[in-house]
């Protein structure tokens, strides 16, 4: 399990609680891997995402989906946390100090991801779940 915190900004808490919504209940097979990306997809106003800051080389600019990096540093941290094996992360352009030193990942459709592998002999269920100011993130599965 691990949280991270954000300040309330309507846009971008709205992004995080979609896309916490759609990872909440993905489930990875042992060997399987896991494509945050793939999982949830581009992220369009179609979808329900509304335009919020982005980092784009280097500087906030406003694009849809912005804020989903906090959605995926949070489930960086419980990859990291569970042992499971990363296979591709990207820390943001610049240092941002909500997410843990050096331990933060950054998303953006379609080549930057967050994968990983379930290398472990029995299935992950990802539970995600935001409150006011906070994203959560849980592996569930058995200890191997």
């Amino acid at each position: 399990t691990f949280t991270t915190h954000f300040p309330y900004a309507p846009d971008r808490t709205h992004n995080i609680t979609l896309a916490a919504k759609r990872l909440n209940g993905a489930y990875v097979a042992p060997g399987e891997t896991f494509s945050l990306n793939a999982w949830l997809g581009q992220r369009t106003p179609e979808k329900g995402y509304r335009g919020a800051p982005v980092i784009y080389n280097g500087r906030l600019t406003k694009d849809y989906g912005g804020g989903i990096s906090q959605v995926s540093t949070t489930l960086f941290n419980a990859i990291f946390f569970s042992g499971a094996q990363i296979d591709q992360y990207t820390p943001h352009s610049f240092y941002i100090s909500r997410y843990p030193e050096g331990r933060e990942a950054t998303i953006s459709w379609p080549n930057v991801d967050n994968r990983f592998t379930n290398t472990t002999k029995g299935g992950i269920l990802i539970q995600a779940s935001v409150g006011p100011d906070s994203i959560t993130v849980t592996f569930k599965g058995k200890k191997t």
